[in-house]
């Protein structure tokens, strides 16, 4: 298999009628999105005058038509970038200066294009303004090949200016083959899709279900605002596998909801995007204890995930939970913080490394930024091995399995010692009070945010002064009544923060 839209071809096949997608409004079988895309692709290979490997912004929304304007994008040779239009206008204009696309195409969405009249736009109805040319696809599939990019995700950037994050058709079906051969992943598979379309876990919802035959449905995202309402989309739609940011996980446990409805369905649970705290999982492990939940980690750079954990034993609340093994045709190794040595021994921290297939092709228009993350190997010279610097931290444990401790820039110096600001994290969430709680270091101060039913800045140090030494408990206890999220559900730290100091 040399191109995503293999799966979709094979599976439309095998499945024709059955439905591939669901969404608010309407449904797709596997036989129409097969053949809607091939019609999208074959007005985009004429409209384009047959370029291909030319970026395509798609403004999406969470719905059918977002999806079916990616392959149809893939299907003429080219490159789908999706952006939400909900962002700020000038964000989502350097977005598009980053990449400097030949095309925007609104899926339905309220977007305004005088917004972005730089660049050429056209709205999804007018992509079936053709049919089928079965001989133009065969002439822009003949041309394409493996290492060709099948979609760019942007990601922050230090500077202020998003990256755009290049990933190819063999990086996509190498992790899908590998989520196959590891996870019990087939056409009975029925996914809750709650990552928006620009956010990669999403990434895996679409293409596992395209290449096993499995189902979609496309949770409302006002499902999200009320915990019982959305256990009763799980239960009512048969769902069974769940790829959920950790945040989303923490939604129903902060809410006490499986005390309203258990999604017993449930067999696989997989989630990524934070770091899971144990009182959460050991939440949802309580009342679906025949689930196999795993934990998964990777940065958007190495197309999603290089290592997994199957959560296999007990873990205490203020337990770390392991972020596990590499995937097959992953290699994922730590390097030492000093002098770029391999660590091999235990409990040793290290920057975690990763090569192999799974890496991305870069930023794209951006050497600047990816020669920064995309290095030679320092390992050997033998040949040019190219790795990706995640800029985590890790550990291999005595289990060796491989344990997260945080990102290079939240390793401090405070009072003379040298503090991971997760490790005071994972021993606040311990406690059954806190629903969500981050660190901060600012001005020679740590600051803990926190959310509970109440301000409880006094209990909260008089705990954690049993549970960590004096200088690593916080000097500044922040109370917030509920933590914003961004648009990836993970609790928007940099808008909290910079309220918090334009407060004082």
């Amino acid at each position: 298999m040399k191109n995503v839209l293999e799966m979709l071809e094979n599976t439309g096949v095998r499945y024709p009628d059955k439905i591939a997608i669901y969404d608010e409004d309407s449904s797709l079988s596997y036989k129409d999105y097969l053949e809607k895309s091939k019609t999208i692709g074959s007005y985009l290979i004429n409209y384009l005058d047959k370029q291909i490997n030319k970026p395509i912004v798609v403004f999406i929304d969470r719905n059918i038509e977002s999806i079916l304007t990616f392959m149809g994008i893939v299907y003429s040779g080219n490159t789908y970038v999706p952006i939400d239009c909900s962002q700020p206008v000038e964000r989502i204009r350097s977005m598009l200066n980053a990449i400097n696309p030949v095309l925007l195409i609104n899926a339905n969405t309220t977007v305004n294009p005088a917004d972005f009249s730089k660049f050429e736009y056209m709205d999804f109805s007018n992509l079936f303004d053709s049919s089928i040319n079965q001989e133009d696809l065969n002439l822009i599939r003949n041309k394409t090949i493996d290492y060709d990019p099948v979609y760019i995700m942007f990601t922050s950037g230090s500077t202020g200016i998003p990256k755009g994050i290049a990933i190819s058709h063999r990086s996509i079906i190498d992790l899908i083959i590998q989520f196959h051969k590891t996870f019990e992943i087939d056409e009975t598979s029925t996914y809750a899709n709650q990552a928006p379309f620009d956010f990669d876990v999403s990434v895996k919802d679409i293409y596992n279900a395209m290449y096993s035959g499995g189902t979609i449905y496309i949770v409302p995202k006002k499902l999200f605002s009320s915990p019982p309402l959305l256990l009763n989309f799980l239960i009512d739609k048969e769902i069974n596998t769940l790829v959920w940011a950790t945040s989303a996980l923490r939604i129903i446990e902060n809410f006490d909801a499986f005390t309203v409805a258990i999604p017993s369905n449930l067999k696989l649970v997989m989630f990524s995007g934070e770091i899971m705290p144990n009182r959460i999982l050991n939440y949802w492990r309580r009342y679906l204890p025949d689930t196999d939940f795993v934990n998964l980690y990777g940065p958007t750079e190495i197309t999603c995930n290089c290592t997994y954990f199957k959560v296999n034993r007990k873990f205490d609340n203020e337990d770390s939970l392991p972020i596990g093994l590499p995937f097959q045709n992953s290699r994922v190794f730590l390097l030492d913080l000093e002098n770029s040595s391999l660590i091999t021994e235990s409990n040793k921290k290290g920057e975690i490394c990763v090569s192999g297939t799974s890496l991305a092709l870069g930023y794209y228009n951006n050497e600047e930024q990816t020669n920064v993350s995309f290095v030679k190997n320092p390992i050997h010279n033998h040949f040019n091995e190219t790795i990706y610097k995640t800029g985590d931290i890790g550990y291999w444990n005595d289990n060796e399995e491989l344990m997260f401790v945080s990102r290079k820039d939240s390793q401090i110096k405070h009072m003379g010692h040298r503090i991971e600001l997760s490790e005071i994290e994972i021993k606040v969430y311990s406690f059954d009070e806190i629903s969500a709680a981050f660190c901060h270091h600012e001005n020679e101060k740590i600051y803990l945010f926190y959310s509970s039913d109440q301000e409880m800045n006094r209990e909260l140090k008089r705990k954690l002064l049993k549970l960590l030494p004096k200088y690593m408990v916080p000097n500044q206890f922040v109370y917030v009544n509920e933590m914003p999220l961004n648009k990836n559900n993970k609790i928007d730290r940099k808008r909290i923060i910079n309220e918090y100091f334009k407060s004082k």
